[in-house]
C-alpha cells in the first residue's frame, strides 16, 4: 500500500482512477470534491483503492500523520473507503 503522487492538470475523477489503476490510496485536502466523487463511484458501482482526507496541516504534521496511518493500516482495510487523516493524531 502507498499513497500515490497527482497528475498535473488532470482532474478529480482522472487522478482517482490513476490512482485506483496504480492500487494506491489518493491523498487529498479537496474534502468537498472527493466525497462527492466517491458517493460517484459508488452509485456507479465503481471501485477505488482508497481516500484519504487532511485539512490543511504543516507539512511535518501531515508527514507525522501520514506516516502513522501507514504504519497502522492494512491496503486492503481501505478500498472503496474514505479515511480521515484527523484520526492519526
Amino acid at each position: 500500500m502507498s499513497c500515490t503522487l497527482s497528475k498535473q492538470g488532470e482532474g478529480d475523477r482522472a487522478q482517482l482512477e490513476f490512482a485506483t489503476a496504480q492500487d494506491r490510496i489518493l491523498l487529498t485536502h479537496n474534502i468537498r470534491d472527493f466525497l462527492l466523487l466517491d458517493r460517484s463511484f459508488r452509485a456507479e458501482k465503481k471501485t477505488h483503492s482508497g481516500i484519504l482526507l487532511s485539512d490543511q496541516l504543516p507539512f511535518r504534521e501531515l508527514l507525522r500523520r501520514t506516516l502513522g496511518f501507514l504504519s497502522r493500516v492494512e491496503g486492503r482495510e481501505v478500498g472503496n473507503r474514505i479515511i480521515w487523516l484527523h484520526t492519526f493524531r
